[in-house]
């Protein structure tokens, strides 16, 4: 097991405790399925580079990106204030965080395509998006991904963070970062028809009480092709090939397989519950 992965999950686990708070209660409350929060926003707005993007954002808005080149997320032309309060309200940046945006509900984001729509950082060493404590985030049709100069060996990307991030729909999205593609620690989430590749780390990361469903997507060509670090969680994929990644998945916790393509790595795992699904010899 490598260095970094044990690294990242105590990190996460510390951040999980110190400032979420009681955000346990909130999501226990918030029961409906992510899916049905999509309803159509009559008064979306379409950005089109970086700064009118994070000048768009707030609750209860309906973002559309049309970008005719990738938004940088540590190059944006908007001067961020460096914040470690995870209390407050807004759009920041804290040390490794290029961006992070804080306590905003029901908020869209969604791109024209997955080309008009990219995500990504310069700088190997910076997590791309982070997401703490937004309820009812909806983002679909993104990508995020390692830098246009490509991998970069030994860096440290996650693509997208959640933290306490209550009913969270991604939909439609390819990500391949540097490090690890989502990370989910305390929320609730639905990942449907989504592309991740190619992360040095692990796809998904599913953190202390992070309650997911995986479905129709393809998660391939990673170190591993997730990780669960905590024995609260209620993880479930539905449809998905799982194939092509170099290590067996980390399970602290246990995890449903339904009609998925797994290869017998996966299926050998004890807490892997295996149903109805295609085991392929790993090579």
């Amino acid at each position: 097991m490598k260095k970094t992965i044990i690294t990242f999950c105590a990190l996460s686990m510390a951040m999980t405790m110190i400032s979420c708070g009681n955000s346990n209660s909130s999501n226990n409350t918030t029961n409906e399925n992510a899916e049905t929060i999509k309803a159509e926003n009559q008064n979306a707005i379409t950005v089109h580079n970086g700064k009118e993007f994070l000048e768009a954002i707030k609750s209860d808005a309906h973002i559309i990106i049309d970008c005719n080149k990738p938004i940088e997320v540590d190059n944006i032309d908007v001067n961020l204030t460096e914040s470690y309060d995870y209390e407050e309200t807004g759009i920041f940046k804290t040390g490794d965080i290029a961006l992070r945006i804080s306590n905003i509900n029901n908020l869209t984001i969604e791109g024209k395509s997955k080309e008009n729509a990219i995500f990504t950082s310069k700088n190997p060493n910076v997590d791309i998006l982070t997401f703490y404590n937004c309820k009812n985030l909806n983002l679909k049709n993104l990508t995020i991904k390692h830098s246009e100069h490509g991998f970069v060996e030994n860096s440290r990307i996650n693509g997208l963070t959640l933290i306490c991030a209550a009913n969270t729909a991604i939909d439609n999205c390819n990500i391949n970062c540097n490090d690890i593609a989502i990370s989910n620690d305390n929320g609730v989430i639905t990942i449907t028809n989504c592309d991740i590749f190619d992360n040095e780390e692990c796809g998904i990361c599913i953190g202390i009480t992070g309650n997911t469903l995986i479905k129709d997507s393809k998660i391939h060509n990673n170190y591993m092709p997730f990780m669960i670090s905590g024995l609260e969680t209620a993880t479930t994929f539905e449809k998905c090939d799982i194939i092509d990644n170099s290590d067996a998945p980390y399970m602290e916790g246990s995890a449903n397989f339904l009609n998925c393509k797994v290869e017998d790595k996966i299926s050998d795992k004890e807490n892997a519950v295996i149903i109805d699904c295609n085991i392929v010899k790993s090579e």
